[in-house]
């Protein structure tokens, strides 16, 4: 038997509706990440309604739909939801709520109320009306991204870089990682080393002329390369100081020039050579893949890939992004030395 609970405050907190107008299809993130719906969200009595399945996965909870009395059980750890099409009695935890808007069935596909079950399973919930988005928040980001999102969000973040002599021809390429919206593109020190040109090419496949670098550590590998741009998408920079060996791990770059190739692997080792740390990796990476991005996974930018151990499989390395921060810090403006063509 379930108790019925009337208070206004648990009202409030579960049934609290998002301000402002209603929109025909709001964009839903969980933790920042675009929620993946194969159906467009619904509007019902002023609720974002969101098919079922999508986002009780993304909040790390089990559902069951029950087909003959299209019932929905929805369970995370210790908290139980259930849920009836078309009826406005909802139970959470043996406890009665009224909704505003029941689950509903349009063609074919159970939608429910995103924000009673996103605030049931733990998580808070914030309408941005100029954006008309719906952005869902688990603490300690309880519900990682999958790596669909981790691409879709840093895919535009990956940069190809191309070294050219004073003749305008091509010798190195490698990858970039644009870690500011207005042009600023890391990679290593040795794609760009011995330069006179540099070319940038975006997910767009538009060009633009790099004339020098903010700053460098040839010790380190790393060069930090700037753009005439604004606007551009940024990659999140993680803490290479939490990294541990067994930590899954995907890598993004240029392998070979092709362009956001993305691979998965594990955190080998921690190494040192030389007094310089480098992180070990089994994902795998080839020519072309160096000042591309080593990601965690919560989605966030650890290293840049820099090297692999010839004739070996799989034994990868990357700068940590901690390093490369601190390059970061201080900048000293190294034109390339040639005149750049009419083309740029």
């Amino acid at each position: 038997m379930t108790r019925k609970v009337t208070g206004f405050l648990l009202a409030l907190a579960m049934l609290a509706a998002f301000p402002g107008p209603a929109f025909a299809a709001p964009k839903v993130l969980v933790n920042g990440y675009s929620l993946n719906l194969d159906v467009h969200p619904e509007i019902q009595n002023n609720r974002v309604m969101v098919p079922m399945s999508p986002i009780f996965k993304a909040l790390g909870a089990e559902v069951t739909w029950v087909g003959e009395t299209q019932t929905i059980l929805g369970k995370k750890n210790l908290t139980s939801i259930r849920l009836q099409v078309g009826q406005a009695n909802a139970t959470l935890n043996g406890v009665d709520l009224t909704l505003d808007s029941p689950p509903v069935i349009i063609d074919g596909r159970t939608l429910v109320p995103l924000s009673f079950i996103a605030r049931a399973l733990g998580a808070e919930v914030v309408w941005d009306a100029p954006s008309e988005t719906v952005s869902v928040v688990l603490p300690d980001t309880e519900a990682l991204p999958t790596n669909t999102q981790i691409m879709e969000k840093l895919g535009p973040t990956i940069v190809e870089v191309t070294a050219m002599d004073q003749n305008g021809s091509a010798y190195a390429y490698g990858s970039g990682v644009i870690v500011s919206s207005d042009g600023k593109i890391v990679t290593n020190y040795h794609v760009v080393e011995g330069a006179t040109q540099v070319e940038i090419k975006l997910e767009n496949d538009k060009t633009y002329p790099c004339k020098g670098m903010l700053s460098y550590d040839e010790d380190r590998d790393i060069a930090v390369l700037k753009i005439e741009a604004s606007g551009l998408p940024q990659a999140e920079l993680g803490d290479s100081d939490k990294v541990i060996t067994g930590d899954r791990i995907l890598t993004i770059g240029c392998p070979q020039g092709l362009e956001r190739t993305m691979s998965d692997g594990l955190v080998s080792s921690i190494r040192t050579f030389d007094e310089q740390k480098y992180i070990q990796i089994s994902a795998p990476i080839d020519h072309g893949s160096s000042g591309g991005a080593l990601i965690d996974k919560t989605g966030k930018v650890i290293g840049i890939t820099c090297a692999t151990i010839a004739f070996a499989q799989n034994l990868n390395f990357a700068v940590p992004i901690n390093d490369v921060k601190n390059i970061m810090k201080t900048e000293s403006f190294s034109p390339f030395t040639s005149v750049f063509t009419d083309r740029y």
